[in-house]
């Protein structure tokens, strides 16, 4: 059976029985022979010694076990950490009583993983899921989700489904998060959707609302709503959501800007972002190696964050960051990243890791435009001897210019901030990198990571860089 199409039975239950055209591996027939191979093993071993001492047995037994378990060796292995900290989420969902099922958004196959993981801790109906087969009735919603605007027939198929409640996790809707709040406020205002309730998760939060053509009563009899401590209710949080404005959240999280990129990294690696928390945090830590490498982070202010977020008053410098400019001792190879933040309470918060190789960087040869050099530094007001040194030298990072980029931008527009960075950076108001910073803004990046794009892009080595030097990360 295992030869598939190579042999006889495969290919006659194939070619008479519909079941066996959706077996996609035919290899899996093995998983059959393997039982029966142990058991044709077992009694072999029990004849063989059958006049053999009984402790004789057992050692060859043992011996045999650990051959085996020696041929398996495996180690050390590097496990996906998936964050596990409790969610109310899930223990409301537990408790709740619903008609139908439910779905996630966005409704993407990456998601879908978490989805079903989490689901496992309340046991609700999902919608979403993974297979290798994807119903029709999934095929057009999937469309649908990935259409702009979202059309009223996602919502119609979310009905026609049994569908009570959609779950939105504001956190992971990226550049499409504009098209869902059109397509949430449309139907709140069609009587269509109806808002149960927020739950603190991550930067912005998981929303609830309700299909309330499945599910009329749901919401109704709840304990009235308790002001959070940004004086907001959580009806007044979940307008200001809608409104794509930022919210309260009375746990601790934190957000990375810059992070390792995926694939292969050649020495430096530089991380940085803020975190926040009601009891104000006490820590930040960077785990590698499934966390038994442990380095903590640099703490700095960020005004920026402090005007977007003004609730956290425990929080004086909600930024951190760390420049490693090799890997560190115990680290060669394939790697993997967590952010760990600890707050004043004890509380610990582990955010999804970075995968990546990481290798030390090889000899490098840069040549510097000293005169383009030194005018960039004086329009950063930073030509001193140490700051020139240290960008010729490659050990200068990101950060060092991020304060002075980031002065004079709390009270700027995106559009005012992308042409003043472009300007000061590259010393000429380039329009199309001046365009994809603007870009970048709008799809929720931080004005940090801009400063970032603009100080690793082609046009800045181009200025900056002598003709066949290595841009240095």
């Amino acid at each position: 059976g295992a030869r598939g199409l190579n042999g006889i039975l495969h290919t006659f239950l194939f070619e008479h029985s519909m079941v066996f055209r959706g077996m996609r591996m035919p290899v899996r027939w093995a998983f059959i022979a393997y039982p029966g191979l142990d058991l044709l093993v077992a009694v072999g071993v029990q004849q063989w010694t059958a006049t053999w001492k009984p402790t004789v047995r057992v050692v060859l037994v043992s011996a045999i076990a650990a051959a085996l378990l020696f041929e398996l060796r495996a180690a050390p292995i590097r496990w996906y950490l998936v964050p596990t900290q409790p969610r109310g989420l899930d223990a409301w969902l537990a408790d709740v009583k619903v008609r139908g099922t439910l779905v996630e958004l966005p409704v993407t196959q990456s998601a879908a993983y978490t989805y079903l993981w989490r689901s496992t801790n309340h046991h609700q109906p999902l919608i979403n899921g993974v297979t290798s087969y994807i119903p029709p009735h999934y095929v057009r919603l999937q469309t649908a989700w990935d259409t702009t605007p979202i059309p009223d027939a996602f919502l119609d198929q979310l009905e026609t489904l049994h569908c009570s409640l959609v779950i939105v996790h504001a956190n992971a809707l990226g550049a499409r998060t504009e098209v869902v709040l059109e397509w949430l406020r449309r139907n709140l205002a069609k009587g269509r959707l109806g808002f149960i309730r927020r739950f603190d998760a991550g930067t912005h939060g998981d929303f609830v609302f309700a299909v309330l053509r499945n599910e009329p009563e749901l919401g109704k009899g709840r304990a009235p709503e308790i002001p959070d401590a940004s004086g907001r209710t959580p009806p007044q949080n979940a307008l200001a959501f809608l409104a794509n404005e930022w919210t309260y959240s009375g746990e601790p999280m934190a957000s990375v800007d810059v992070g390792p990129t995926s694939g292969t990294i050649r020495g430096k690696v530089t991380v940085s972002g803020w975190a926040l928390a009601p009891e104000g945090v006490r820590a930040v830590w960077l785990r590698f190696q499934n966390g038994r490498v442990v380095i903590p982070a640099q703490r700095f202010d960020r005004q920026d964050v402090r005007q977007l977020l003004p609730w956290y008053h425990h929080d004086p410098l909600p930024g951190f960051y760390k420049v490693l400019d090799e890997p560190p001792a115990g680290i060669d190879g394939e790697t993997d990243m967590q952010v760990e933040i600890v707050d004043a309470a004890g509380v610990h918060l582990r955010l999804a890791p970075f995968w990546f190789r990481w290798l030390h960087s090889p000899a490098r040869h840069v040549v510097w435009n000293e005169s383009k050099l030194a005018m960039l530094l004086s329009r950063l007001d930073a030509d001193t001897p140490v700051n020139r040194k240290r960008l010729i030298s490659g050990s200068a990072s990101i950060h060092d210019f991020t304060d002075v980029l980031l002065s004079d931008s709390e009270s700027e527009s995106d559009s005012d901030f992308s042409a003043r960075v472009v300007t000061t950076v590259l010393g000429d108001p380039d329009e199309e990198v001046a365009a994809n910073c603007l870009r970048m803004l709008k799809r929720r990046n931080s004005r940090e990571r801009v400063i970032e794009a603009v100080l690793r892009s082609r046009e800045f080595a181009s200025t900056y860089l002598r003709e066949g030097s290595i841009v240095i990360d």
